[in-house]
């Protein structure tokens, strides 16, 4: 299978896996084919894009971190709860803290140490806030993983990565879905966020203090730059770090509706550019050498003109895949990256 932007699937081409709507339930089933319907449906919801079936892409195997299904599990979950504070409705909220622990573990047992993984999913708009808590909490997993964090303190991370944003709850979706640069009044406004989530986590949700500092902390820069407290270097919490480059990894990728998504090599560069700046030069290091810039699955165009699909990542350099093409006898070739120093990736597709 491979992965399509939205914009060049067609009707009739084969999904490869499930496709979940906003209310966690499946829309469209693994081997349906797609319909003027659906893809009206996943415009209007601003989809990604799809992992679709076809002879081109056949045998590719994609190495998520976790499986679709649990990440949609956690979404529906992590949703029901922040839409609770939204909304001020009644909630045990000490209980559902100790529920999002119970499927923390789960997250947690399933991604795998000391791989090259393909952190490319389908995601809708409607469900942002949600899959963007989840996404965060697994990449943050992974370099706590490579960091060698024993378990518990890789369960409170999980934890604090996805509740790291709770505090959006209190702000205005208009104001954080706006448009344009942010005025110093609405930027103001919005930096609340972090003391707010502070203090719902501290003393209605009573995490520990692993947890609850990230949500005051999550926007503090390595060089001093950040806020609310201008914390730099070891100043700031460990987990605060980690979450840090996790939660601007997956904001930058993803498509909103007032922005296009950053592909995931002008991110990569962005955050190597940025080690000892912005992020942590350690944390900066574990990233791009564990999460893949060219997912297994992604559909490119080669500097050559012609069209590919990754297959395998070369883990001495993860810029540069395995790549499948195919001849105008239609016979497939497979193009190593490392050994064709002549070709490059021109544009994903």
């Amino acid at each position: 299978m491979r992965f399509t932007l939205l914009e060049n699937c067609k009707e009739d081409m084969v999904v490869a896996e499930n496709i979940y709507c906003e209310s966690g339930n499946i829309f469209i089933k693994k081997s349906e084919k797609l319909t003027k319907n659906h893809l009206d449906f996943l415009n209007e919801n601003l989809y990604s894009g799809l992992y679709i079936e076809d002879n081109f892409s056949n045998n590719v195997k994609i190495n998520y971190p976790i499986s679709p299904s649990l990440r949609n599990k956690l979404t529906i979950s992590i949703k029901k709860i922040f839409e609770a504070v939204h909304q001020k409705k009644v909630l045990n909220y000490v209980e559902a803290a100790n529920f999002i622990f119970k499927l923390s573990k789960n997250l947690i047992n399933e991604i795998p140490k000391n791989k090259i993984l393909d952190f490319l999913y389908i995601r809708n708009l409607t469900n942002y806030t949600f899959e963007h808590s989840v996404d965060t909490a697994i990449i943050s997993v992974v370099i706590g993983k490579n960091l060698n964090f024993e378990k518990e303190k890789l369960l409170e991370l999980c934890v604090a990565a996805l509740f790291h944003n709770i505090g959006n709850m209190y702000i205005s979706k208009k104001l954080l879905d706006l448009d344009h640069k942010f005025s110093q009044s609405e930027l103001e406004e919005i930096q609340k966020h972090t003391k707010l989530g502070y203090d719902l986590l501290k003393n209605t949700f009573k995490t520990p203090k692993n947890i609850y500092e990230v949500a005051l902390t999550h926007h503090e820069r390595y060089d001093g730059t950040g806020y609310p407290l201008g914390l730099s270097s070891e100043e700031i919490p460990i987990f605060s770090r980690i979450i840090s480059l996790s939660d601007w990894y997956n904001a930058i990728t993803t498509k909103r509706s007032y922005r296009n998504a950053f592909i995931s090599i002008e991110a990569f560069e962005y955050i190597s550019s940025n080690a000892g700046l912005h992020f942590d030069p350690n944390i900066v290091k574990i990233f791009v050498s564990k999460i893949s810039p060219y997912p297994a699955g992604t559909t490119i165009i080669l500097s050559d003109g012609r069209k590919g699909v990754v297959i395998e990542n070369n883990e001495s350099i993860l810029t540069r895949p395995y790549v499948k093409t195919y001849g105008v006898d239609k016979t497939p070739t497979i193009i190593d990256l490392l050994e064709e120093t002549t070709l490059t990736i021109k544009s994903i597709i």
